[in-house]
């Protein structure tokens, strides 16, 4: 079920709200996110070992490469006043390592309604109410205006998947979370100006948050997991079940719920293809 909210109306609305359901699970909240979190102080012994715990999940990433294949629920809210956007999309989610995204949304008699695939580089999106076949590069305007600063395409398997892309540097241990358990540390990467935040489980080698900021010291994205689920690999997979995006300045929240994972799904390239109907208008998006 789609619900969509606004004041928009006719021809152009329809290709506007198109185009913001295609774009809805690459996280349609932008702007900034919340509050830095609190810490506590931590021993040198204690830093250690969050360290050896972070350094351990990475190899374990690297041992153990988990698809995600799943029953998807997508709720979101974004906006103020009239200019509240609001949904909700059922279907499934397809992940591979690094970048291949494959999402079915469903209408409420479990027909497909919006059919998007994306491979770090270009997406194809097909949305059958309108029959009309989006194509496009992800560096395009419209695709990075609904993508909120600090979310890399190329890693969209390591943010649903509640892992870390590879090739962190700085790697350096903060303390203890004051809210909650936990500890945090921080790292960058070569390539980029931003700074990363986690939030780990150091015993079960789990991600419970995962922030950035800007060169500016700006919080620009922020993503919680919970409910991990082992999805095979013996043992080792283990997924987040749910996944909550927020965005302050946007007054803005995605929560993404994931069920019926299949164990030690097997995935290739072909299966992050879509076919363009016969018939559908086809838009170029710049």
């Amino acid at each position: 079920m789609i619900v969509m909210t606004g004041v928009i109306k006719g021809k152009q609305a329809r290709r506007r709200q198109g185009l913001f359901v295609m774009l809805a699970l690459v996280f349609v909240l932008s702007g900034c996110a919340g509050k830095f979190p609190q810490v506590l102080d931590i021993s040198g012994d204690e830093s250690e070992r969050v360290e050896a715990a972070f350094s351990a999940m990475l190899e374990k990433q690297q041992l153990h490469e988990c698809l995600l294949d799943a029953e998807v629920d997508v709720t979101f809210v974004a906006g103020r006043l009239l200019a509240t956007r609001s949904g909700r999309l059922n279907g499934y989610l397809q992940i591979m390592p690094p970048s291949h995204v494959k999402f079915i949304a469903l209408n409420p008699i479990g027909q497909p309604l919006v059919i998007m695939a994306a491979d770090g580089r270009r997406f194809h999106t097909v949305v059958i109410p309108e029959a009309r076949d989006y194509e496009g590069e992800v560096a395009s305007k419209t695709f990075r205006k609904y993508s909120p600063p600090g979310f890399d395409p190329a890693d969209v398997y390591y943010w649903f998947a509640g892992r870390v892309a590879p090739g962190p540097s700085g790697i350096r241990p903060l303390g203890r979370d004051a809210a909650g358990s936990g500890y945090w540390l921080s790292f960058g990467y070569a390539d980029d100006e931003n700074r990363h935040y986690l939030r780990l489980e150091p015993d079960e080698g789990l991600v419970m948050r995962h922030l950035v900021q800007d060169s500016r010291g700006r919080n620009i994205f922020d993503v919680s997991y919970d409910a991990y689920q082992v999805a095979g690999g013996n043992g080792a997979c283990s997924l987040p079940a749910v996944i909550t995006v927020q965005s302050a300045v946007q007054a803005g929240k995605m929560e993404i719920t994931m069920d019926s994972f299949l164990a030690d799904a097997v995935l290739t390239a072909r299966d992050f293809t879509v076919e363009s109907p016969a018939g559908y208008e086809r838009v170029v998006v710049k």
